[in-house]
């Protein structure tokens, strides 16, 4: 531990070899999400804390990752460092159960299922994931954050995602210079305004989770799945609703071209 205010240092247990690109890329909006850094050995990420804001840097070593933190959020994130970069795969995991799992395990088993931990700085970017492509989705979140972010602390320039005060001060027009058509913008307000029961419901779990989200108007599975799996890294919570998702894993699994959610289940 540092003897800088708000300054940290230290290694995960059990992280020797993590990869940590594989696990902290997809709780990003993209490559260029104005919130995180990717180097080939090193992940940084700016976040909101209950405590205030921290950026925390984790870096590939031969004694594991080794994590430095700056900002007042930093007594709080340390003790859920690990939680932020997942667990190990489970002893009694069966890769060899299906050859194509079996092939895909072996080149990534050393990526997890990592946490992103805090609800409210990824509710408005998973939202604008809603019924419009992935590259549309991002430009408009890339765009919210620089205009409306604040910097983070540390070295690294990034930038924290805007404060939900913030966001729900934007006019329709303000969503609309931004590519958000009113639909998606109404839906961002209705979870901010149940923001403080979404947070203790993802206290409680995934399922508790996404029942919550899936009360608020405009909000259905695919972003209530897809917020469980960001959130709080539960490897079980499916992406449903997706257009591509069922028909990938049911052609993986069962070479059928077409699939449903509930075949998809199944075969999962």
């Amino acid at each position: 531990m540092s003897d800088a205010p708000h300054v940290a240092e230290s290694v995960l247990a059990g992280t020797v070899g993590v990869d940590l690109l594989g696990t902290c890329r997809p709780l990003a909006d993209g490559a260029s999400d104005p919130t995180w850094r990717f180097d080939v050995e090193r992940v940084v990420r700016a976040m909101t804390t209950p405590e205030g804001p921290v950026t925390v840097q984790l870096q590939s070593t031969g004694e594991g990752v080794r994590a430095r933190t700056w900002g007042p959020g930093t007594a709080w994130l340390l003790p859920r460092l690990a939680e932020m970069v997942g667990p190990p795969a489970p002893d009694d995991f069966r890769a060899d159960l299906h050859p194509l799992v079996d092939r895909m395990y072996r080149q990534h088993h050393q990526a997890r299922f990592g946490a992103g931990l805090r609800l409210r700085d990824v509710l408005v970017p998973t939202i604008l994931g809603q019924r419009v492509t992935s590259r549309e989705a991002r430009r408009s979140w890339w765009q919210l954050v620089r205009a409306h972010g604040t910097v983070a602390p540390g070295p690294w320039r990034l930038l924290l995602a805007p404060a939900p005060s913030v966001v729900v001060r934007l006019s329709d027009a303000q969503w609309h210079r931004m590519g958000v058509e009113r639909q998606r913008a109404d839906a961002i307000r209705r979870v901010h305004a149940v923001l403080g029961s979404l947070e203790s419901a993802a206290e409680r779990g995934s399922e508790q989770l996404q029942a919550a989200l899936c009360a608020v108007p405009g909000i259905g599975p695919w972003t209530a799945t897809g917020l469980a799996a960001n959130v709080l890294g539960d490897p079980d919570a499916v992406l449903l609703g997706d257009l591509h998702v069922p028909n990938d894993v049911c052609f993986a699994l069962a070479g059928e071209p077409r699939g449903s959610d509930e075949r998809m289940l199944e075969l999962l």
